[in-house]
């Protein structure tokens, strides 16, 4: 075959491997798809989409890809890169002024919180690179608390009919302490949020809105978005919360997506199905390029999947799954094959936080993509079985 799979033992292989995690109970559903040279080798469904009512999958079931928004954002703002509308190294103040006047949190003399005036300015390649310093919402540090009181803010603002948007949102950030100086070091969290938020400084648009017309439209990509019209509504798979007894409840914080956001979530924000995913990352693969469709230069895509962390920030990336990889442009990057178990130097995507997954491996011209819908999303424990079954499967 042209995609250079043993194609019995890759069907094999990942049958029983996926079958099994949803037999066993350990997922409720997962869709699957693997493409080499052009050629899908491998797309299967195992499971349900609800399991109250035992709903199957569908070809084209919804899933909430979160974290895999970020990737879709940062092909976003390397266009608008393109287009010379920012440098790498502006500092983020000159297109959202509040950055100008940022804290990061320190320690004093006493073992007491103290602010400080930053080394230096945010500067746009922070957006990218995850080095500006700002948490997801928490309460270990303070700038994680800082986080959570501001989505408590927003969150009553919504409630009263008054939104923020997502540079209304942005802004806010700005005036949360910091948890390092910019750039100093490596942590996940809002600064592709930020990222979005520049795209719509610049663009004047939504981001969803500018998304859609430069990237979703040109890529027939019909089922992703913000939010979800109600004639796709009964596509959604339940998002369920799961215990370490592999218990499943759906999902207390969900929502049913019935309108674009006041914010639309470059961090996290969009819904897709396994084909629009595959598209996407066909792109990708194209060094920005998907048939006669052209959405980003060749070297933008190489500038995305090179490594740009330093030794210091490298450090920081040290979670399990992030084995043997750097960190690009909105991307991770395999530096070290021998140190994940699987892969080729050079492939890149991301993930998202319901145990979403996508790769990017030009070395051997393939993409493949795993979607399931929990919380956790427990990527430890299936991602890598399921990427070192299909590099198993090559056989060229």
């Amino acid at each position: 075959m042209a995609h250079g799979f043993d194609e019995r033992k890759l069907a094999h292989n990942l049958d029983r491997l996926l079958g099994e995690w949803v037999e066993s109970g350990r997922l409720p559903g997962v869709q699957a798809l693997v493409a080499r040279r052009g050629d899908i080798a491998y797309r299967a469904r195992f499971g349900v989409a609800n399991l109250e009512r035992r709903e199957p999958l569908r070809d084209d079931s919804i899933f909430r890809i979160y974290s895999m928004t970020k990737v879709f954002t940062a092909v976003a703002a390397c266009q608008l890169l393109e287009e010379g509308r920012f440098a790498m190294y502006d500092p983020l103040s000159r297109y959202i002024p509040e950055f100008a006047s940022t804290r990061v949190a320190g320690r004093s003399a006493a073992g007491g919180i103290t602010l400080v005036p930053p080394r230096r300015e945010i500067i746009v390649h922070d957006l990218f690179t995850m080095g500006t310093g700002f948490p997801y919402p928490g309460e270990l540090t303070p700038s994680e608390r800082g986080m959570a009181a501001l989505f408590r803010r927003a969150e009553a603002a919504g409630k009263r009919g008054a939104g923020w948007s997502a540079v209304d949102i942005a802004r806010a950030i700005a005036k949360v302490p910091a948890s390092f100086h910019p750039g100093e070091h490596w942590l996940y969290g809002m600064s592709i949020d930020l990222l979005g938020a520049l795209v719509e400084v610049i663009s004047g648009q939504r981001l969803g809105d500018f998304m859609s017309e430069r990237i979703f439209t040109p890529l027939g990509l019909a089922d992703t978005g913000f939010y979800l019209p109600a004639d796709k509504a009964d596509r959604l798979v339940t998002l369920y919360e799961v215990d370490d007894r592999d218990r499943f409840t759906p999902a207390r914080f969900d929502v049913a997506y019935p309108a674009p956001p006041a914010a639309e979530s470059g961090g996290g924000g969009l819904l897709s199905t396994l084909d629009d995913v595959a598209r996407f990352a066909t792109l990708l693969l194209g060094e920005g390029r998907s048939g006669a469709t052209r959405l980003l230069s060749r070297k933008t895509v190489e500038l995305m999947r090179t490594n740009h962390l330093t030794d210091q920030q490298l450090a920081d990336y040290t979670w399990d799954t992030q084995r043997g990889y750097g960190y690009g442009l909105g991307v991770r990057v395999m530096r070290h094959p021998e140190v994940a178990g699987y892969g080729s130097v050079g492939e890149f995507a991301w993930d998202g936080m319901a145990g979403t997954w996508f790769a990017v491996d030009p070395a051997e011209e393939m993409i493949a993509v795993f979607l399931v819908q929990t919380n956790p999303g427990r990527h430890y424990q299936f991602v890598p079985r399921f990427a070192q079954t299909v590099y198993g499967a090559i056989n060229d």
